[in-house]
């Protein structure tokens, strides 16, 4: 996974080079709703099949296939019904959208995976599929495509992950059925899980809607260029998040509630996300300008908001969020998601013909401060969690070494020794003040890590 970390680092700036805000502004209108129209077509089912107590039937996984390739389908013609009239960005959308049926077809392979716990085998078709989208944008970019290009290889990097998850996992080739009793069966299940998911995708897509009416497109494109600079930190949340649900279900059935360690979790996800937090938005004044060029300069504002937010918001979603679905709170936590997206919406929404894009940085820290608020009274019945201090020791610490790579890097200006001089900064001060606030969490955080290396 480290390759394909520093595969996406390098065609993340040769797209950077070569597009403009403009363009990944349309790209970002046609991959928010494109998401949106998956998991409609999956109606909740995968997720039905994966957290339900027992394994799923072979027919089961065939009547999955044949209500998402129906779903897609039927999806894919409205998506280009509608957007089509829309000019170059519904062009753009509707090429992409071509992603979801193809992408079904892995569908009942992914199911099988997940239950049985192989991240391996996940991981090695996750990376099959994001090394074609990045080769084939990254080359077509660079033919002259433009957004065509990277539209293009949005499509095929999830039909060749499907592919991928058919050859590797027999157990799911299956000929879909259109089975409507066992459909009907999974639907109330899945959809209750499903929903926060909707509700995350609707707050993308008012953001993009809403930036693109009130600041224009090519600022759309820049918010979505910071969003794709903290891909890596959530690439670790989604790491963290598959394993901690799973994990705690299991420690449950076995009659052992992680109850009080709680804060003891968020603690150990704090330290291993503060460093990559703290690493990207302390090196920004430099990093952006050098690396990606002059033109996504503004960006540079809005980082420190959104590292605030994602520090404060990693540990709550990874333990919290998690120890709520084991318990069977999905209700709870789509309450939760509603609240906080419609606090967070609101505030961006209104401070951003003022601010520009830094108001949707300032947005998001509103909206985690809410979640900070509503988790923690949700959680009371079960545990006495103290969210704030749990977390507070360790984004003090991120923020100190943001600041310090921050000031190292506007200092010294726009040039690759501004960069490198940023980093030492960053990692140095981060490194300090961990060792002085959380010395024990440390420790076991090094002792995770080198079991899991051990492991390998």
């Amino acid at each position: 996974m480290g390759i394909v970390k520093v595969l996406s680092l390098a065609a993340n700036v040769v797209l950077a080079r070569l597009l403009t805000p403009r363009d990944f502004g349309l790209v970002a209108f046609g991959a928010s709703l494109v998401t949106i129209a998956r998991l409609l077509a999956d109606g909740g089912i995968g997720l039905a099949l994966i957290l339900g107590p027992s394994e799923p039937e072979r027919r089961d996984l065939a009547a999955l296939l044949g209500f998402q390739l129906v779903g897609s389908t039927t999806i894919v013609g409205a998506v280009a019904l509608v957007a089509l009239p829309f000019g170059e960005a519904g062009r753009v959308t509707s090429l992409i959208a071509l992603s979801i049926p193809l992408a079904v077809w892995g569908s009942p392979g992914a199911i099988i995976l997940e239950r049985q716990l192989s991240y391996r085998t996940i991981a090695s078709v996750e990376v099959i599929g994001v090394v074609t989208y990045l080769g084939c944008a990254t080359a077509s970019v660079a033919l002259g495509a433009g957004v065509w290009g990277l539209a293009s290889a949005m499509a095929l990097g999830p039909a060749v992950q499907s592919l991928a998850t058919v050859l590797l996992v027999p157990a799911g080739r299956v000929r879909p059925q259109l089975a409507w009793a066992r459909v009907r069966r999974l639907l109330g299940f899945g959809t209750r899980f499903q929903a926060a998911g909707l509700v995350d995708l609707a707050y993308q897509q008012g953001v993009n809607v809403g930036t693109a009416s009130l600041v224009g497109i090519p600022n759309l494109g820049r918010w979505t260029f910071v969003t794709n600079l903290m891909q890596v930190p959530l690439d670790l949340l989604t790491i963290f998040v598959r394993v901690s649900f799973p994990s705690i279900a299991r420690l449950m059935d076995a009659g052992q509630d992680p109850a009080g360690r709680l804060e003891e979790f968020m603690r150990i996800v704090a330290v291993s996300w503060g460093i990559l937090i703290a690493g990207i938005v302390g090196t920004a004044p430099a990093s952006i300008d050098v690396i990606f060029g002059t033109s996504w300069h503004p960006a540079i504002a809005v980082l420190p908001w959104v590292g605030a937010a994602y520090t404060l918001s990693g540990p709550m979603g990874v333990v919290l969020v998690g120890y709520l679905y084991a318990r069977g709170q999905a209700g709870t936590i789509l309450r939760i998601k509603i609240l906080d997206t419609v606090v967070g919406l609101a505030a961006a929404m209104a401070l951003l013909p003022i601010f520009g894009i830094t108001a949707l940085g300032i947005g998001m820290v509103v909206q985690v401060l809410a979640q900070m608020f509503l988790y923690r009274g949700a959680i009371r019945r079960w545990a006495r969690v103290r969210v704030l201090l749990a977390i507070l020791p360790q984004a003090g610490a991120t923020a100190l070494a943001a600041g310090a790579g921050w000031y190292t890097a506007w200092e010294l200006g726009p040039h690759p020794l501004a960069l490198a001089g940023s980093a030492l900064a960053t990692g140095a001060v981060y490194s300090g003040c961990t060792a002085l606030v959380s010395r024990t969490v440390l420790r076991e955080t090094l002792s995770l890590l080198r079991a899991g290396l051990g492991a390998r």
